[in-house]
């Protein structure tokens, strides 16, 4: 398990806005929290929980898997070894995208438990196996454990966190961030610190901690590659494209295998209709990598140039990889539903079926985000009201949820709330190419400049 070295950041470290001066750079870190692109358009909550690792090249770690599975070998009766080669096959996930490493986990990990009744370390595995599977109540149930039997596992409480975060208990998980602050500034920590203002509403706060995040991970480390990735996110949200390329191709320049910095390169050239670059972009990457993300652009890319043909064939690969995926443990259904539904009318019965019982097993800003869509294009115009005011409670800086409220609020003749969620909307900027004639839409219909 890792640790965070102090920052000498810059950056306030409160949950609430942020206030003061821009990050400036912080010691070194050994650690950063995964929140992998699922679909693209908007910065999801439910690839936040893959484990927080060494800072490596990712190139070693099929060495190291190779070697820590020969050492499980030649070590049956060790526990910690085959733990250990669990938690390698989990990194190995997040660095490929590759949810067959899920199983490959979960059998190393199933060793162990046949060795050894229940320790912290490989209840910390399990929870953080479960995050990577979006297995959210388990994740936290074995976090939660770990902890009492270690109280000071730096893992197990990251684990606890990203957990709170992903079943909605946000007061939660702002309450163990504010006190892993106290303790511990470092990538870690100042990751979770930006997401969870993001979902305050508060993108220039998050801009600035993901900066300090940046600036925490060691030069050339996978953790930095990913807090780049992040960072571009974050600044595609705000609308700032050219800092948004500069960090997407930074990262890219650190780890070419990076699922985030791909789907974010191909976003920015979407979004001003390149699509021949960006779809040569998410080619590459899914003849590497097949994620349901970036078919699930290729979808939206064919549909905003009118190719039905493409994007029903993306759509296609779109399903077969959210089938590989639940094969392999993975639960995404929120992620699902919102796919489904911005196919239209024909797929919403079936969008609304999974977005039902993404909400029923988790309520949070995404899961009420999609059950509202879903509801809407059914036509089912209350109750997406419903779900759309629950969806922006907390006036999260996701134009796609704010937009999606509007389009929501002003079906339903609700003028003046729908101009307020499409102002939010607006302020961030970026939609994808389908989205954007949407958007334009409906913002004349509401006479907004």
């Amino acid at each position: 398990m890792t640790t965070d070295a102090k920052s000498t950041h810059t950056t306030s470290t409160s949950i609430g806005r942020h206030t003061s001066r821009p990050a400036g750079r912080s010691r070194r870190t050994k650690s950063l929290f995964i929140c992998v692109r699922i679909f693209c358009a908007t910065v999801l909550a439910t690839m936040l929980a893959t484990p927080a690792f060494s800072a490596i090249d990712s190139s070693s770690t099929e060495q190291r898997i190779t070697s820590q599975k020969a050492k499980a070998q030649r070590q049956p009766k060790d526990p910690m070894a085959w733990i250990l080669l669990g938690d390698l096959y989990i990194r190995r996930a997040f660095e490929t995208g590759n949810p067959r490493m899920y199983s490959s986990a979960d059998e190393a990990l199933a060793k162990a438990s046949s060795l050894t009744r229940n320790s912290a370390e490989l209840l910390t595995s399990r929870s953080s196996l479960a995050l990577a599977r979006h297995e959210f109540p388990a994740a936290r149930q074995s976090a939660i454990a770990a902890l009492k039997i270690n109280p000071t596992s730096f893992q197990a409480r990251l684990n606890a966190i990203d957990a709170s975060i992903e079943l909605g208990q946000y007061a939660e998980a702002e309450e163990r961030v504010q006190e892993l602050l106290e303790q511990r500034v470092g990538v870690a920590s100042l990751s979770r610190l930006s997401y969870l203002r993001q979902l305050r509403g508060d993108l220039t706060g998050a801009e600035a901690a993901m900066r300090s995040a940046v600036a925490s991970a060691p030069d050339g480390s996978i953790d930095r590659s990913v807090a780049l990735g992040y960072l571009g996110e974050i600044l595609l949200e705000r609308g700032r494209e050219l800092p948004a390329r500069r960090a997407f191709e930074a990262a890219a320049a650190i780890n070419p295998s990076s699922v985030v910095s791909a789907i974010g390169l191909a976003s920015l050239a979407a979004g001003s209709q390149d699509y021949n670059a960006a779809v040569k972009i998410l080619n590459t990457l899914t003849e590497r990598v097949p994620t349901p993300g970036a078919f699930g652009l290729q979808a939206d890319i064919a549909r905003a140039a009118g190719k039905r043909n493409d994007e029903q064939a993306a759509n296609q690969l779109v399903d077969a990889t959210v089938a590989l995926f639940k094969a392999n443990g993975a639960v995404l259904d929120s992620e699902l539903a919102i796919l489904l539904a911005d196919r239209g009318k024909s797929a919403a019965p079936a969008a609304l079926e999974v977005a039902k019982k993404a909400y029923g097993e988790r309520r949070t800003i995404f899961t009420a985000d999609a059950l509202a869509w879903a509801s809407f294009q059914s036509g089912k115009i209350d109750d997406a009201v419903k779900y759309a005011k629950e969806a922006t409670s907390t006036k999260p800086a996701v134009a796609v949820v704010r937009w999606h409220a509007a389009a929501i609020f002003a079906a339903h003749g609700d003028r003046a709330l729908a101009k307020t969620e499409l102002a939010s909307a607006l302020k961030n900027r970026w939609f994808s190419p389908a989205q954007q004639p949407k958007v334009a839409a409906l913002r004349r219909s509401m006479e907004m400049k």
